[in-house]
């Protein structure tokens, strides 16, 4: 779901970002009639997404808050850090050039900056909550996203390319380092064991 979100963000953004530079060079001939309505409208529906992600990821480290689990490492969490970052290095030159040229995008670039601010927040406050948990249940994996894996949908798990590759049942793929996460010999093996007593096929 977050994917998801983050990549109809990306959307908004970099689309917002086009009409603006259409409606700052009107002699394109291109006329936005209704760009006044856009500034507003785009940002409103960014917070709203925004304010999703970030309600949903929080209530998931506050349901595992207190459960023990393998730890994330310190290249693991640098790794979480940089692919949850990194659009941002295109989205505050971007803000820059939108406020320089334009005006009435100052409630988007506002908004823009709250979801910025959040992500480093999230990314601070929840370091030590993110971490690597399996019970009978499920295999949760929390970092800069989080993945509440249930056993009935995992299709197959790979330990191979230096790390654990978990195949669902919908042929979606999530790696795992084996750096991502600390004592990985030790949260190898604990994956392994339980998920061979859910019936899930272990390739080594």
């Amino acid at each position: 779901m977050n994917r998801f979100l983050n990549l109809i963000s990306n959307i908004l953004v970099v689309g917002f970002a086009l009409l603006a530079f259409l409606y700052h060079n009107q002699d394109f001939g291109v006329e936005l009639i209704m760009f006044k309505e856009i500034t507003i409208f785009f940002p409103i529906i960014l917070l709203l997404i925004g304010g999703f992600k970030s309600f949903s990821r929080w209530q998931k480290i506050k349901l595992t808050k207190g459960k023990q689990g393998f730890k994330i490492s310190k290249s693991g969490w640098l790794k979480a850090f940089t692919y949850e970052t990194l659009p941002f290095f295109i989205f505050v030159p971007l803000s820059i050039i939108l406020l320089f040229y334009l005006d009435m995008a100052f409630f988007f670039v506002v908004v823009l900056y709250i979801l910025i601010f959040e992500s480093l927040f999230f990314l601070f406050s929840g370091k030590k909550a993110f971490k690597i948990i399996e019970n009978e249940q499920a295999l949760i994996i929390l970092n800069n996203q989080q993945h509440f894996l249930f056993w009935d949908k995992i299709k197959h798990i790979s330990f191979q390319q230096k790390g654990m590759i978990i195949l669902m049942k919908t042929k979606r793929q999530i790696y795992i380092g084996e750096s991502d996460y600390e004592d990985f010999p030790n949260w190898r093996e604990s994956i392994k064991n339980q998920a061979i007593s859910q019936g899930v096929y272990i390739q080594s």
